[in-house]
């Protein structure tokens, strides 16, 4: 039972996958990877439409090269055979009937045929008609192109004339002269749909043919394609179709093709938008873990305190009643006795300690702090013989400077615990290092209606990864060091409408600020010890 348990709450396999994406895209690789393979799925089809096209593009370029030279033999045979016809008649004016005639009954594509002069006036016409040949006036048929019958009668060549309509059929005229002496020539109505029938017949069945007017061969159309012959440049065009099945296809697959490239789009920003979503919840959430945790421990810090507080206050006022009944057994019996001054200084630090504790007890309890005005430099004075002696024991130099009797409000005995947790901090940086000359200086002065102490020393300074955190609760960078000394401070400080900041940090040491508002203009005495 227990195995089939643990096998049900092991995650499936789609559970599996999209944690290793999530954790994939998280990487910095991931999201170019993954921006490379949206844009191989999205290239992929229109790549594979570009191939598919231009393999289309190629069979419709071959098969029209073949039906063009095809069809560019027949009409130079066609050519050849007309001009040979009219060459050989002594008479062509006598012989234009039966030579049209022959022509209209053996070759489809000729419509018409007709007998004109120099001057392009049409003398005789033959009409191909499914009745019976019909002869009609030269009104009823287009004016014949007179350039190009000029040139065929000038350089004596048969000669084609532009594509032009005719009855709703694209015809081509062409021009045969007889003779330089005759002055005549024969003119031929071509039906060029009869030309492209033939030549087509023999190849793909999914090509057709058409003669259009001249185009410069520019389409970009894959199932259009022109050609054009020398021959035939400025005259007409050949355009090639393609009825290719694949092209049906393609045009299906082309707005397939948008809609997935559109959807993929839309799945991966979605995704995306997801991911990010997530990953700033999932950030949120362990950022209010780490407050929660951090006030939870906090907040065990001041019951403990509270409660530590409460104990230790009790023995230290046994302490100071055993010292003022010591003082009062010596003072009967020896006035000047040398363990008198002594038993003053236990009694008074042991009343300081219980200041001590009851105001740190007042941290831990919501409401206003309990300040008065009280001077700078005689706090300093009454604090300087503390801090020398814990600097003397670290063979650490000591500079306290104050400008003049500078007031402020504050709680005493906690600024006191302030200044004394930055002296030892500087100590302890000292302590790392071997160099002469180690030294501390506490600096006050008064400006803009502020009231600035500085805490400063040349030790080593603090590792500038370091600086963003030092004043969180519980971190620390010492062995047995618990995180909570600047924290306290800063609360401290704040709680007196204050500020503590890292003023300045190098290799050559650090300083730490703290801004008070000044209570009024100091008297003008400088001190410095």
């Amino acid at each position: 039972m227990l195995l089939h348990n643990e096998h049900l709450r092991e995650p499936n396999f789609w559970t599996r996958i999209r944690d290793a994406a999530n954790n994939w895209m998280s990487r910095s690789g991931g999201l170019w990877l993954a921006c490379l393979s949206l844009l191989m799925l999205v290239i992929t089809p229109w790549w594979i439409e570009k191939a598919i096209s231009n393999d289309l593009q190629t069979r419709t370029h071959q098969s029209a090269l073949h039906v063009a030279q095809q069809l560019l033999a027949r009409l130079d045979a066609m050519q050849t055979h007309y001009a040979r016809a009219v060459s050989a008649s002594g008479n062509p004016r006598a012989d234009f009937e039966k030579i049209a005639r022959q022509w209209l009954k053996n070759s489809p594509h000729v419509h018409s045929v007709q007998l004109i002069d120099e001057q392009a006036r049409v003398l005789k016409v033959l009409v191909n008609s499914t009745d019976s040949d019909v002869a009609a006036e030269a009104p009823n048929f287009k004016p014949l192109n007179q350039i190009s019958l000029a040139h065929a009668l000038e350089l004596q060549t048969s000669t084609y004339s532009a594509l032009y309509k005719l009855r709703d059929k694209s015809v081509v005229d062409l021009f045969i002269p007889h003779s330089a002496t005759s002055s005549v020539a024969y003119a031929l109505t071509l039906d060029t749909l009869a030309w492209t029938q033939e030549a087509s017949a023999s190849t793909d069945k999914s090509l057709t043919a058409e003669v259009i007017p001249y185009e410069a061969s520019t389409s970009k159309d894959v199932s259009r394609y022109i050609l054009n012959f020398p021959e035939w440049e400025g005259l007409w065009s050949l355009q090639f179709k393609s009825a290719d099945p694949m092209l049906d296809v393609l045009s299906a697959l082309r707005p397939a093709f948008f809609a997935v490239t559109l959807m993929v789009f839309i799945l991966f920003f979605l995704h995306w938008r997801d991911f990010q979503f997530r990953q700033k919840t999932e950030a949120q959430l362990q950022k209010q873990s780490r407050l929660l945790e951090q006030q939870s421990r906090l907040s065990m810090l001041g019951e403990m305190s509270a409660s530590l507080a409460h104990e230790i206050n009790q023995p230290l006022t046994s302490i100071a009643n055993y010292a003022a009944a010591g003082q009062l057994q010596l003072q009967r019996h020896d006035m000047h006795s040398p363990v008198l001054p002594l038993l003053e200084k236990i009694q008074e630090q042991s009343q300081r300690a219980a200041q001590v504790l009851v105001a740190v007890r007042g941290m831990t309890q919501p409401g206003p702090m309990d300040v008065a005005q009280v001077g700078l430099q005689d706090l300093l004075y009454r604090l300087a013989p503390h801090l020398r002696w814990l600097c003397s024991q670290h063979q650490v130099a000591l500079q306290i400077q104050c400008d003049a009797h500078w007031r402020t409000l504050l709680n005493p005995i906690l600024f006191e615990q302030v200044i004394l947790n930055l002296v030892k901090n500087s100590i302890q940086a000292l302590d790392s290092i071997t160099k002469n000359g180690k030294r501390i200086r506490i600096h006050v002065k008064g400006e803009h209606g502020m009231l600035h102490i500085q805490v400063a020393d040349n030790g080593p300074g603090i590792q500038p990864e370091n600086v963003p955190r030092i004043f969180d609760s519980f971190f620390t960078t010492k062995p047995q060091g618990l995180g909570i000394g600047l924290k306290l401070c800063r609360s401290v400080i704040e709680r007196l409408n204050g500020r503590l900041t890292l003023k300045s940090n190098s290799p050559g040491g650090a300083c730490f600020l703290i801004c008070l508002p000044l209570m009024d203009k100091p008297s003008e005495k400088t001190t410095s010890s």
